[in-house]
């Protein structure tokens, strides 16, 4: 097969990509434990989607992916990792309420990586370029469910890839003014056990679904915390729960 010439079939491609960070900036915790480098990279990557979200009127791009990796990973000892497309092999794996489940999958292989990023990042683009707060909350969703989906299918990344593909979902959604969401599910591998299943039963409406009752909840959970968005919060739980509704007939 033909080397691909795509966007991201190199490195320095990716480097020079809008919304790709330099190498550099990744390193600057070199001292610190391995879970605060994680802390303070999730930290930092959250910053970037709050910004890009409130500040930039065109969507979320592949460059805008490798730099959300880049902080997520912050592995100042292996910086070629970090918001870089993997070139390896990659077996992956579970575990889930102590039972160990290989993936139902196989990501993609490394040699078509560089394309497949590609017409994702043109996809993604086009698809969250026109969100804002008067996008339904259905196509948000979708959306949201969308980009997970795909992303952590194609497993772009060494390592980094679930907690990547949560932050998309989160720009999106603050993109289109909804919660971001707090609880994934992780405490009772509730969020590992539906993305097993998604891709097991080869029904990307259960992570739809997953989302929607994430979403749901949440909205009870701001309004509580600031009673002056109640309004908002049941309009947009309402919008949630019909959405629930019509995907109820797909999800046993």
């Amino acid at each position: 097969m033909q080397e691909s010439k795509g966007l991201y079939s190199d490195s320095k491609m990716q480097d020079q990509h809008e919304g790709a960070i330099p190498p550099a900036e990744f390193n600057p915790d070199i001292e610190l434990e391995p879970w605060q480098r994680e802390a303070v990279g999730l930290l930092r990557a959250i910053r970037l989607v709050q910004k890009k979200a409130d500040s930039e009127m065109h969507g979320f791009d592949g460059g805008d992916v490798l730099a959300i990796h880049g902080y997520v990973l912050n592995d100042p000892f292996n910086p070629h990792f970090s918001g870089r497309l993997r070139k390896v092999i990659v077996k992956i794996g579970s575990t889930v309420r102590g039972e160990y489940r290989e993936a139902k999958f196989i990501p993609v292989h490394p040699k078509d990586l560089p394309d497949m990023f590609e017409n994702f990042s043109t996809q993604l683009k086009n698809k969250t370029d026109l969100i804002n707060g008067s996008t339904p909350v259905s196509e948000v969703l979708d959306t949201s469910a969308w980009s997970h989906f795909e992303l952590i299918k194609m497993h772009p990344f060494i390592d980094g890839n679930g907690r990547t593909a949560r932050l998309l979902c989160d720009y999106i959604f603050k993109k289109a003014g909804l919660p971001y969401l707090v609880d994934w599910g992780s405490k009772d591998d509730e969020y590992t056990d539906v993305v097993d299943k998604t891709y097991g039963d080869e029904n990307p409406d259960l992570f739809k679904t997953f989302l929607a009752r994430k979403l749901f909840e949440r909205t009870f959970e701001v309004s509580a915390l600031n009673p002056g968005l109640t309004k908002l919060m049941t309009s947009i739980r309402n919008d949630t729960e019909d959405y629930l509704n019509s995907l109820s007939q797909n999800v046993s």
